[in-house]
């Protein structure tokens, strides 16, 4: 993947902070499948193949991005159950 910087001001980034929350995704999210929407209507102008590409693209994406999101929720409990197991440790020595 590539990753890349982008400048918004705050009127737009309100708005897409209130897009991205009522579907559920964060703004990052927001944006990449908005880029991909965009290439997707691009190819589709030009090739109806291409089109169907970007489309199963932006649908993986979304369900990669689910999946991160559930793993990193179950890491961040593993961290929360072994610093309260350290903690049950180091009070008992």
């Amino acid at each position: 993947m590539h990753q890349t910087t982008i400048r918004f001001g705050g009127e737009l980034w309100e708005s897409l902070q209130e897009a991205a929350g009522s579907g559920g995704v964060s703004v990052a999210q927001y944006v990449r499948e908005a880029a991909i929407a965009r290439v997707a209507f691009e190819a589709g102008r030009a090739n109806e193949r291409a089109m169907r590409h970007a489309i199963e693209t932006a649908k993986l994406s979304r369900e990669r991005a689910a999946w991160l999101a559930d793993e990193s929720e179950a890491v961040q409990r593993q961290s929360e159950l072994a610093q309260r197991r350290a903690r049950s440790l180091r009070d008992k020595s």
